[in-house]
């Protein structure tokens, strides 16, 4: 809301120009001895296409006059030859600032503006600058509860070279933010909205919130803004009124794939994922996810995550998961995230947490401890850490993008144990009867610095004919010593590094690198094109041979009445492993918004 009020000032003569039939319009102007009309005007003859155009900018050049403190500025006909327009500017006096009395206005209020005592003091006398130090005023009010703020010029004294004025304001009333009303059939608590929006009731009207509000509420995936935003002001209280409706923005999808030649089976293996995805079903934005993927005929994995974006009457939310991976019967590892999250507009949030990561083994090659008085490559461990993350998304649809760039980046530092198994610790060799086989742990660090990092960054460039290329970097890497197999990284598989089985491939370091052509389809179909390329590094007992894995193939997600059907082709190789049609992956998959 803004309204002020200026001394109207005559700065030209109002002009008539006739409308010309010809095919050029002509402006003369002669040549000026004012340097400062001649910058304005340019060069003596110019062409315009019509009568409009001239004067179009015969209007803008007297207004830079003006501007710049010829506030009599004018300009004569002195010929008009039809297609032809001769014209003589009289510039008239400059005017300067002999003064302006700041003595009534707010002090805050000139120190928001960037207003001191002599800004005005004999200096040119700008037009735009004096408006600008308006807006600002009226910005500073408007953002502090003044919403009907009034500023203008009084007492002015204006002679031929200079004028005096002395500056006339009125805060008007303070205004405070009464409730949110919600208009359309969203369930969302008052409770989201406020600390979302910033919009609190009670709180000091801010303009600058209402101006960002829409956009904030546009990158809600689970609302759909059908009308602006509306402000009602009754007395001293304005009432925000917000029309949304609800939008899907749960899911429900999985994925079956199809790895022939599996290598560690030899054989077909059909691998399985099934997500479910829930967005604000209590109302208060919440989000929920849940995750169940089997991969090799015994091993299994199990997500879970949970996020409550605003506690009651704070900016601040809980973000947790939790998550079960068990390789058949080797060993079972437990993955726990909690965390304190601040959330900005749409799904960009920072988050500091606390994680607890454990790894049991499950199956103890007893006969190789016995016979070479030496652990083996996978032991008992946990770790507990703290770190960082950091969300961005800006893009111009979330779960089919044409533009725009995401990340997310996250650090962690925390302490990594070796624990002691009870079924190596009672081991007693026959030939050894004396022998402590706990005293194996003595020549392992027990406890070691552990420094963790995810990345995955997005960037997609629109391309012409309904198509965007998709560039995206991902990686990971666990940095400490001693490095076990049970516990590091498993990639491969549809969701990272396409062409390969499922988690096949164990690293402790990797770096993937993806493009990506996308024909789109419909609102989340489209065709594509890929390829990964990769650096792997799998650090365990020490060792250090990187690994370069690469997959290429084609995909398809066409969009239905019952959902989105999408079917994936890939292969991949490294330097070592050729490329082998017989060992392509194919996977099929099922997406449904509701």
């Amino acid at each position: 809301m803004r309204r002020f009020l200026v001394i109207g000032l005559c700065f030209w003569n109002t002009v008539h120009i006739c409308a010309q039939s010809a095919d050029a319009f002509v402006l003369h102007t002669g040549s000026f001895e004012n340097k400062k009309v001649a910058q304005f005007f340019g060069k003596d003859d110019r062409s315009f296409a019509s009568p409009e155009e001239r004067s179009v900018f015969l209007r803008e050049r007297m207004l830079d006059l003006a501007g710049d403190g010829y506030l009599t500025a004018a300009w004569d006909t002195l010929k008009d030859s039809g297609d032809t327009l001769y014209i003589q500017v009289e510039t008239g006096e400059q005017v300067f600032w002999a003064g302006l009395d700041l003595t009534d206005v707010d002090k805050n209020v000139l120190r928001a503006a960037g207003i001191k005592e002599n800004t005005f003091e004999q200096k040119v006398f700008r037009y735009d600058v004096l408006v600008g130090m308006f807006r600002r005023m009226l910005r500073y009010a408007e953002d502090n509860g003044y919403p009907f703020a009034q500023v203008q010029l009084q007492h002015i004294v204006w002679s031929d070279t200079s004028i005096h004025a002395t500056m006339f304001w009125d805060k008007g009333p303070l205004i405070t933010f009464d409730t949110i009303l919600v208009k359309g059939d969203l369930n969302i608590s008052a409770n989201y909205l406020e600390q979302y929006t910033g919009i609190h009731s009670g709180e000091i009207y801010n303009e600058t919130l209402l101006r960002e509000v829409d956009d904030r509420l546009r990158a809600l995936t689970f609302a759909r803004l059908t009308k602006n935003t509306q402000v009602i002001f009754s007395g001293d209280r304005a009432k925000v009124v917000f029309w949304l409706d609800e939008k899907k923005a749960s899911r429900f999808d999985f994925i079956i794939g199809v790895l022939p030649n599996n290598e560690i089976t030899g054989r077909l293996i059909i691998t399985g994922d099934a997500t479910l995805g829930l967005q604000n079903v209590f109302g208060a934005g919440e989000s929920v996810y849940m995750h169940f993927s089997k991969l090799e005929s015994t091993s299994k994995e199990f997500i879970a995550k949970a996020t409550y974006p605003y506690l009651p009457g704070l900016a601040l939310g809980l973000d947790g998961s939790f998550s079960l991976y068990l390789k058949d019967s080797t060993f079972l590892e437990r993955n726990a995230n909690f965390g304190l999250l601040y959330s900005f507009i749409g799904n960009n949030y920072v988050k500091a947490f606390a994680h607890v990561y454990a790894s049991s083994i499950l199956s103890v090659d007893t006969a190789y401890i016995l016979a070479y008085k030496d652990l083996p490559a996978q032991l008992d461990v946990s770790e507990t850490g703290y770190g960082l993350q950091w969300n961005t998304e800006h893009l111009d649809y979330r779960y089919n993008p044409r533009r725009g760039f995401a990340w997310n980046v996250s650090g962690s530092v925390g302490t990594r144990t070796i624990l002691e198994n009870a079924v190596i610790a009672s081991l007693q060799d026959p030939l050894d009867p004396a022998f402590d086989f706990t005293s194996l742990y003595d020549s392992t660090d027990k406890q070691v610095l552990s420094i963790r990092y995810a990345y995955d960054l997005r960037y997609y460039i629109p391309w012409p004919a309904h198509a965007a290329i998709l560039l995206q970097m991902r990686g990971a890497s666990m940095i400490h010593d001693q490095i076990l197999e049970n516990e590091l990284f498993r990639i491969g598989g549809n969701m990272l590094l396409r062409g390969f089985d499922e988690r096949a491939i164990p690293v402790s370091t990797y770096h993937i690198f993806t493009t990506e052509f996308h024909y789109i389809l419909s609102q989340n179909g489209y065709a594509s094109l890929f390829f990964d390329g990769g650096y792997t590094l799998n650090a365990s007992d020490g060792n250090t041979d990187a690994i370069f894995p690469f997959g290429f193939g084609a995909g398809i997600n066409f969009e239905t009445k019952a959902g989105v059907f999408g079917v994936q082709y890939a292969l991949g190789g490294t330097q070592q492993t050729p490329v082998a049609l017989r060992s392509a992956k194919v996977h099929f998959g099922y997406v449904n918004y509701f």
